[in-house]
């Protein structure tokens, strides 16, 4: 499967991650004390699909308070309170090809330390974002945000990879990690994603789909990435 994306197979990208933008949109007015998560993730799908997608491009996720210190948590009948923070992780699928998009959300107030350390995740997918070029070695922009989170201080918190391609598979080349051997292509679609997964504490994550270039990056997202509080 190649690893580049011509402009159709763009546009079907570009497509389904305007949907997931809108869902993000209307479910952050959704969310609300006292819901179960797996109540959040069931209107996430059935947004997609009545904004036009043809299904989801997998499972969405919806972790909050301590479970959202699991990066690949499924939603659970929990409940969610106030003062929690919510990962929402979702995509769906245009004409094959898939969108993958995250934010993680405040209901209701938070402590300092927890928007501390969304300050540090937001700070590093803007860094890894502007960083991010044609004939870059993924392994070292994975390292652009993995320094800059343990210069912080959150280093060991950082338990995933930046990032991956994206395409007919959810998952695809490029692979953005520490042991990549992939260098990033024009016309690459990928995901910048890091997080902060602190173990009873919780966790936060903020993912894009981004198109890789000879100059600046293409973001394909619009969803706003500053802490929204609900």
């Amino acid at each position: 499967m190649q690893q580049f994306k011509d402009k159709s197979e763009i546009d079907s990208i570009r497509r389904a991650v305007d949907i997931s933008d809108r869902v993000f949109r209307r479910i952050v007015e959704f969310v609300r004390p006292g819901m179960a998560e797996l109540d959040v993730a069931a209107e996430i799908g059935y947004l997609h699909r009545k904004l036009g997608a043809e299904a989801d491009a997998f499972e969405p996720i919806v972790a909050s308070g301590r479970r959202s210190a699991l990066p690949h948590a499924r939603a659970s009948s929990k409940k969610i309170r106030s003062g929690e923070l919510v990962t929402l992780d979702f995509g769906c699928r245009v004409k094959g090809y898939n969108s993958d998009l995250t934010r993680t959300v405040a209901v209701g107030r938070l402590p300092a330390r927890a928007r501390k350390i969304y300050q540090v995740v937001q700070d590093a997918q803007r860094i890894a974002i502007e960083a991010a070029r044609s004939g870059m070695a993924a392994k070292a922009l994975d390292g652009v945000a993995r320094s800059y989170i343990r210069k912080k201080g959150f280093g060991r918190y950082f338990s995933h990879s930046l990032g991956h391609g994206l395409g007919l598979q959810v998952h695809e080349a490029p692979r953005i990690s520490s042991l990549s051997k992939d260098v990033l292509l024009d016309g690459n679609v990928v995901t910048i994603e890091p997080g902060i997964y602190i173990p009873e504490f919780g966790g936060i994550r903020i993912e894009d789909d981004i198109v890789v270039r000879n100059t600046h990056p293409e973001v394909l997202s619009r969803s706003p990435r500053e802490l929204l509080i609900l």
